[in-house]
């Protein structure tokens, strides 16, 4: 709790005292206190994404499936909801057409 605690004032200072100088000088500076996230916390923010979209893609589907059965009306938005997130989730997987499809 001590490392957070240095750390955000540690990032606070460099902020602070970078205010006057360019977005991208900002950006540097505090990239270089923070760094970037190890592969364990990486894989844990993948975790909650993926499984936070597809929690809603779940229950998207089971709304429309009862509405649909029940004949209970206008299915839009949550056709809306499920073909949305149902992108969403392909679009994590496709390759990278800016890679030529290697990424």
């Amino acid at each position: 709790m001590a490392f957070q605690s240095q750390q955000a004032e540690e990032v606070a200072s460099v902020a602070q005292s970078v205010q006057n100088l360019s977005a991208p000088a900002q950006v540097a500076a505090v990239n270089a206190v923070i760094g970037p996230p190890d592969a364990p916390t990486t894989k844990i923010v993948w975790i909650i994404l993926v499984g936070g979209l597809v929690a809603v893609l779940l229950l998207a589907l089971g709304g429309l499936i009862y509405l649909l059965s029940e004949e209970l009306g206008n299915t839009d938005t949550l056709l809306t909801v499920f073909t949305s997130v149902l992108t969403g989730l392909v679009g994590l997987f496709a390759p990278s057409p800016v890679n030529g499809g290697n990424g």
